[in-house]
């Protein structure tokens, strides 16, 4: 009998510290698991992605073509796509066309988007140096000489309407100088 109660009694002992045991690794699981539900639960500004409207899809897809210098500027593209949005809303309210506010709100948010500094580096890199300069690198190599012609960009009154004054052939001419000094110097990297 006295063997029989000692087991009973190890036995009991056994079960309560297995008891105790699964309970400690189930307080333990669930702050493990709390912990990771914390972790991988977005913050609140992450659970609501940012909302991309019309207009800065639309502007964002402009400034990768022509001014990818601007594409990380969330809050530039933010603005200028809310007061497109605002204007187009505000003259559909008004009585316009569709076709008329959307005119408007375009006109906002390209306003001063019309010439790009990067799109003339290219067009001299494609036009000037076609031989040096493959096509498919022209636009990597156009964000590099970016800085490089900055100095030259802004000897001039630049505009939407730049492109069509006499003064663009003396900008041109300047900057193919600057890029063929510059290729000179560092070559195609």
């Amino acid at each position: 009998m006295n063997k029989n109660k000692k087991n009973s009694k190890n036995r009991q002992q056994y079960q309560q510290q297995g008891q105790q045991q699964k309970q400690h690794r189930q307080q333990q699981g669930n702050q493990q698991q709390s912990k990771l539900q914390k972790q991988q639960q977005p913050k609140q500004s992450e659970q609501q992605p940012q909302e991309l409207s019309y207009y800065r899809l639309l502007l964002l897809s402009f400034l990768r073509e022509s001014h990818p210098e601007l594409v990380s500027d969330t809050d530039f593209i933010a603005t200028r796509a809310d007061s497109a949005a605002e204007a187009y809303c505000e003259a559909v309210r008004t009585g316009s066309t569709h076709d008329a506010a959307a005119e408007i709100a375009n006109q906002i948010l390209f306003s001063g988007l019309h010439f790009s500094k990067y799109d003339v580096i290219v067009t001299v890199l494609w036009n000037e140096f076609s031989e040096e300069v493959p096509q498919g690198n022209a636009g990597t190599l156009a964000l590099r000489l970016l800085p490089v012609c900055e100095e030259i960009f802004a000897k001039y009154p630049l505009s939407d309407e730049f492109m069509f004054e006499p003064a663009f052939d003396n900008l041109y001419t300047e900057i193919t100088g600057t890029i063929l000094i510059w290729l000179d110097d560092n070559g195609i990297q």
